[in-house]
């Protein structure tokens, strides 16, 4: 049962009135659907957060929260030829095999553009089982799309946080 609801400022203070004394268990939540639900003090649950003591007329300082954006799966279904795909999902490990490792033994090659480069190095590329100096395109970005060879239908699925906003220098 919902006992109250306070809006942030552009500071991140917030205010809830009309609270009697009791305890309380506290939802952060972005009204926007950015940025993942969360509850007092760091939890994912309701039935995990910590009751927070609330007296009638009073402050009760600290209690804050830092939301992030809400992990996702996405899945790419890839077909038994060339593809051009992009992740437009930060990862934590951006590492190229490990990016493509649910597609493993399905891919030939990936060859990646960027025209940031110098001419000679703008082509960079990816294969599976060549030593890695020979590899060039080593991690994944949400900046860069990239040419994938699969040797087989498949399904790449990649795990990470939802990419808001890229920003290119010209």
């Amino acid at each position: 049962e919902q006992a109250g609801l306070g809006e942030s400022d552009a500071n991140g203070d917030y205010q809830i009135v009309g609270l009697n004394t009791s305890y309380y268990r506290l939802e952060f939540s972005d009204s926007r659907g950015f940025f993942a639900t969360e509850y007092y003090d760091d939890q994912s649950l309701i039935e995990d957060a910590a009751d927070i003591a609330v007296s009638l007329g009073a402050d009760t300082p600290g209690i804050d929260a830092s939301l992030s954006a809400p992990v996702v799966t996405q899945t790419y279904p890839l077909v038994a030829d060339w593809n051009l795909i992009s992740f437009p999902l930060h990862m934590s490990d951006t590492e190229t095999g490990s990016a493509l490792s649910s597609i493993d033994g399905s891919y030939d090659v990936v060859w990646a553009f960027d025209g940031c480069d110098q001419p000679a190095e703008q082509w960079k590329v990816f294969d599976p089982i060549a030593p890695p100096i020979v590899n060039t395109f080593q991690n994944v970005d949400v900046e860069h799309g990239m040419w994938l060879l699969a040797t087989s239908p498949a399904t790449l699925s990649i795990t990470g946080t939802q990419a808001f906003r890229t920003t290119f220098d010209l």
